[in-house]
């Protein structure tokens, strides 16, 4: 039962990086619409809220599955899973202090940094979805 959990955890994290990665270099325009949406947040603090409880839930869903520490791929879930927790938690504690980290950030939306971070989340979820399948 719990490898049936951590393979269904390892497949959907996989599959939610392939995914990503791929709208993310097929659909140039999304990266430079999701910077504009998440620059021009700040006024819609709901919007806020909400997108920080969707963060802290999937993150806390893939933890509390998949808290495997040991030196393998698993790990990438794991780290991902508490990546998200933190970044959910940071989106809910300093919402403001976000907005203008992602505005100081928003040099990333250039088409070299799309296909580069874009390729290497491809890549990641690739690696972890192939692993799960041996």
């Amino acid at each position: 039962m719990l490898t049936d959990l951590h393979s269904l955890a390892e497949s959907a994290v996989a599959s939610y990086l392939i995914v990503g990665s791929l709208a993310f270099l097929v659909n140039s325009h999304i990266p430079r619409a999701f910077f504009n949406t998440v620059t021009n947040i700040e006024e819609n603090e709901v919007l806020i809220y909400l997108i920080a409880w969707m963060f802290l839930i999937f993150g806390f869903l893939t933890v509390w599955i998949h808290n495997d520490w040991n030196m393998s791929y698993s790990i990438l879930v794991t780290l991902f899973g508490w990546i998200i927790i933190i970044r959910g938690a940071l989106w809910l504690l300093f919402p403001k202090h976000v907005i203008r980290l992602v505005k100081k950030m928003s040099f990333i939306k250039g088409h070299p940094f799309r296909i580069i971070y874009s390729s290497v989340f491809l890549l990641i979820g690739l690696f972890i979805l192939l692993k799960t399948r041996q």
